[in-house]
């Protein structure tokens, strides 16, 4: 059955007072299609919106877009690597004037780049880094203790980590902690973090200082972070528990995660290191290294 067929079912339908949702289910269309139909039917006759209906069908529509906006488009593009096509289309609008479908936003893009679909876009994510050597991979994240949060960082090799406690998890935290932690680590090969806010802005422009690759986990796989989750673990059971800290606490509980830490690397043996602790295991590493 055809559309023209079934507008004209529709109109001898509703003459017969048969509600609209029994008759989407019996023409096999969308309640609102009905509706539409009705409505022209009503507005037109069943005769006309029928012309009207066969005469849309055959325009062919055209797009037409300012001759600056494909230029344009791929200049951003290129400018801020990755940019969807939605925020393209609300930055030609804003800043050019401009107005763009995102459709055709995307069709532009097309053209010129490889896009990926949504589905697609964390398939094509570099494997994940294995540490083979000390200070190879560090991973990062945060521990949200109510009115304080704690930046941790762990070696995935040597387990070796540091905890620093901040009032808020801004990224100027983060870039703080990262500053702190690394006075310890001195460098890595790999850092990486989750998608918070405070491993963005200032955090990301500071961790180049210390890191050759930045590395983004990706979203809602949290078994990427594992090693850190696992401290993370180790540290509200062994240290600073389930409760709420205030800023007030913040010195205090900086001292005692600071002397736990101490425990930690020199006391608290470790199954993956073959039950040695981060010290003795660094220490097993140099002396390998001298005797090579």
């Amino acid at each position: 059955m055809t559309n023209i067929q079934k507008i004209e079912l529709t109109w001898k339908l509703s003459e017969k007072n048969i509600p609209i949702n029994k008759i989407a289910d019996t023409l096999e269309k969308h309640r609102a299609t009905i509706c539409r139909w009705r409505k022209g039917i009503k507005q037109y006759g069943v005769r006309e919106f029928i012309k009207r209906y066969t005469q849309a069908k055959k325009r062919q529509r055209i797009k037409r877009i300012d001759c600056r906006a494909e230029k344009l488009i791929i200049e951003r593009r290129r400018e801020k690597t990755g940019i969807c096509g939605q925020k393209i289309a609300w930055w030609l609008k804003r800043t050019h004037g401009i107005i763009i479908s995102v459709a055709q936003t995307y069709r532009i893009l097309a053209k010129h780049f490889i896009l990926y679909s949504k589905w697609q876009k964390w398939t094509r994510r570099p494997a994940l880094p294995r540490a083979t050597s000390a200070r190879e991979v560090i991973q990062a994240d945060t521990i949200d203790l109510g009115g304080l949060f704690a930046f941790t960082f762990v070696d995935t090799f040597t387990k070796e980590a540091q905890v620093i406690i901040q009032a808020d998890k801004s990224s100027s935290s983060g870039a703080y902690a990262l500053e702190k932690a690394f006075d310890f680590f001195d460098g890595t090969s790999w850092l990486q973090t989750d998608n918070g806010a405070e491993f963005k802005g200032m955090f990301m422009k500071r961790a180049k200082k210390y890191s050759c690759r930045l590395r983004k986990i990706t979203p809602y796989q949290k078994e990427e972070n594992g090693f850190i989750e696992s401290f993370n673990r180790t540290v509200r059971k062994e240290c600073v528990g389930w409760r709420k800290y205030g800023i007030k606490d913040k010195d205090r509980l900086q001292e005692y995660v600071n002397r736990y830490l101490d425990e930690y690397h020199m006391e608290r043996p470790h199954i993956s290191l073959n039950m040695m602790t981060p010290q003795e295991f660094v220490a097993s590493l140099e002396e390998g290294r001298a005797t090579a």
